[in-house]
């Protein structure tokens, strides 16, 4: 009787587990359909300590973000004697907890994106992790100043 009444409640858990893993549809996950969260992007150049250009309009930086073509690019080491062109950047505001405005926050570096010249890689960093990518050519020079 004892192993009955468990046969029958593994039965029951296993129809039930089963059951709620078919009643959700699963989409694929696409990078463009996230929204950009910087609210800051600075341009520099190699070896400068000023910034060549400062992007805060929320348009200018979804383009930014649009020209970037994130579906043509492939993870890949970048090659050696690769050499450093354009960096951008990229800022945050901290996360506002319950009853803080959002406009008291002060903006961080949550990474950039170095652009390299004489190859078509880019190299994305954030404070915990660094990727490299291959990208078309046309990315690598609409992002080269």
């Amino acid at each position: 009787m004892k192993k009955q009444f468990i046969l029958s409640v593994l039965v029951i858990n296993i129809i039930a587990f089963l059951a709620a893993c078919g009643t959700e549809k699963t989409e694929q996950v696409d990078i463009n359909d996230y929204t950009y969260s910087s609210e800051k992007i600075e341009v520099f150049l190699p070896g400068e300590s000023e910034p060549l250009e400062t992007i805060t309009d929320n348009q200018a930086i979804e383009q930014f973000v649009d020209n970037l073509n994130f579906e043509t690019w492939e993870v890949k080491s970048i090659p050696a004697g690769s050499i450093e062109g354009t960096i951008y950047k990229l800022y945050d505001r901290e996360t506002a907890k319950f009853g803080e405005s959002i406009e008291d926050k002060e903006l961080y570096e949550s990474g950039s994106i170095i652009v390299y010249s004489n190859e078509p890689y880019i190299e994305f960093k954030t404070t915990f992790l660094n990727f490299s990518f291959k990208v078309p050519a046309e990315v690598q020079k609409s992002l080269l100043k």
